[in-house]
């Protein structure tokens, strides 16, 4: 078994020592300790003297600047420095909180299943409490749902991969953290077990902020909470969670529920091309599919565009060609030109495009096959007197997505150029629609949708947190923002074929959209 501590702290330089020395003093050692700091820079340089004389590693949260961010940022390290085990757990501590010197031995001395979830009893302490938390022995996630029923992070103990499927921590809260964390461990119904005794305590003292006393976050934290779990929740719970938030933080019902107003429909606005100025329209790409260039093909025809040349790369798989594609452009008097594959092929070999390309025989990167579309856009059209390119990829079409909250209308291609010719040598368009970033990287979100719009009915579309106005909000990797991940957006669109949608790689609740 490998433990890694994870100690978050916030500019709490008179509470960390204590911490630290918990961990330190521990009778089984902890195979790594991560101490997480959201604090400023002033206090960061200051804890960083505290985790030295302790010889444990500090590390700035550079996730969402809050608890659960640096929960995230702890799981991370770990992932980077040890990987994916069976044998690795997680365990966090407080920095107002202390571990008791046998709380690691006896988890370890415990763990004879290789149980996914270990909960102690700890004491809740400060100068007008001194109470014991028993647990329950046995517990669901309606037990979160409803209340909190004793486990937190100070005194619980998981193992990676549980916390990894459960989807680690939600950044958008900035309280109920650790609840909303169990409710989801517990649909996973993990093997879990108990330990009565006392090896944790919390210090609960009035005299200083906490999240939980911080009126604003909480009830920020609770409508999040509540819009996400509200389907899980039958009547009775509902009324247990409204309760509990009344009689321990004096927030009213009223409060957490917020206008849930049926979402706007995302609209598609379709690229025109009215206006053209004095120049030559050139558009190039390099076609992969035979299906596809036809589609470009038929979209230039239908939309009529003033084009002076398509040029193509052709670069489709063995036994096939682009001569639908060619019929279209003959019989519409498109001006066109395919660069055959044995042309360039035979380019690449003789050095034609530069000798450094020589060692290349197929188009297998991005870079290289832009290198010979870049050249014969050049090449072809070196009579013309002002040309003007449009480089697209292939699998494009002449239409926006667009945001509901966009007053874009519609978008003349030929007006852009027409404002920015003389003013820049290359303009860099958006794309909207289906996010151009790899598939693996935008499907976890789009499931947390899709989960979540199954258990409402799908009879809703929300968007009550705004996410959509968010730059990355449908990229699962983003460095902008990573409190999109666990908030739902609310769809109807919950059938089998919808989930194989989102594997094949189409955005369906998450299109990236045109500003």
């Amino acid at each position: 078994m490998k433990i890694s501590a994870i100690i978050v702290t916030c500019n709490r330089l008179e509470l960390l020592p204590r911490a630290l020395k918990s961990v330190s003093c521990q009778t089984r050692k902890p195979d790594y300790v991560y101490v997480i700091s959201n604090s400023t820079e002033e206090n960061y340089f200051k804890e960083q003297v505290m985790c030295n004389e302790f010889g444990f590693k500090l590390i700035k949260n550079y996730r969402t600047d809050n608890y659960a961010g640096a929960l995230n940022t702890g799981v991370e390290e770990i992932v980077k420095q040890q990987g994916i085990a069976d044998n690795i757990y997680f365990a966090s501590l407080d920095d107002d909180d202390i571990w008791l010197p046998d709380y690691l031995k006896e988890i370890e001395a415990s763990n004879t299943v290789d149980f996914d979830l270990i909960a102690v009893n700890y004491l809740r302490k400060s100068d007008d409490e001194n109470l014991l938390m028993t647990l329950p022995e046995q517990l669901s996630e309606i037990d979160f749902l409803k209340g909190n029923p004793g486990i937190g992070g100070s005194n619980t103990f998981i193992s990676l991969k549980t916390l990894l499927k459960a989807g680690c921590f939600d950044e958008a809260l900035h309280s109920s953290v650790d609840r909303d964390f169990f409710v989801r461990v517990f649909q996973q119904k993990p093997k879990y077990k108990i330990i009565q005794k006392h090896l944790v305590t919390a210090y609960t003292d009035k005299n200083r902020e906490r999240l939980t006393t911080n009126r604003e976050k909480k009830i920020k934290s609770l409508q999040i909470f509540y819009y996400k779990y509200q389907h899980l929740m039958i009547e009775e719970v509902k009324q247990q969670f409204f309760q509990r938030a009344r009689n321990y933080f004096s927030i009213e019902q009223s409060e957490i529920i917020i206008n849930q107003q049926q979402e706007k429909a995302i609209r598609k606005s379709e690229l025109e091309f009215k206006n053209k100025g004095d120049y030559q329209f050139v558009i190039g790409f390099i076609a992969g599919n035979k299906i596809i260039a036809q589609r470009i093909a038929k979209q230039v025809i239908e939309k009529k565009i003033p084009v002076d040349l398509v040029l193509i790369i052709e670069d489709v798989p063995k036994g096939t060609t682009l001569s639908d594609t060619e019929n279209l452009f003959k019989e519409n008097s498109i001006p066109y030109l395919i660069v055959k594959d044995k042309d360039w092929k035979q380019n690449l070999k003789s050095g034609h495009y530069g000798t450094y390309y020589q060692q290349f025989s197929d188009i297998n990167s991005i870079p290289l096959g832009r290198t010979i579309l870049h050249h014969h856009l050049f090449t072809e059209t070196t009579t013309f007197d002002n040309p003007v390119f449009w480089i697209i990829d292939d699998d494009i079409t002449f239409r926006s997505v667009v945001s509901p909250y966009s007053e874009i209308d519609t978008i003349d291609v030929f007006n852009i150029i027409n404002e920015n010719k003389d003013k820049a040598e290359a303009l860099i368009g958006g794309m909207s629609n289906d996010p151009p970033v790899p598939l693996l990287s935008c499907i976890r979100s789009q499931l947390v949708d899709f989960y979540h719009s199954i258990i409402s009915g799908g009879k809703s579309h929300y968007d009550n947190f705004s996410l959509r106005k968010k730059p990355d909000y449908y990229y699962d990797l983003s460095d902008l923002h990573s409190d999109h991940l666990e908030i739902p957006i609310y769809h109807s669109s919950i059938s089998e074929d919808d989930l194989k949608q989102i594997f094949s790689g189409k955005s369906l609740s998450r299109p990236s959209l045109q500003k």
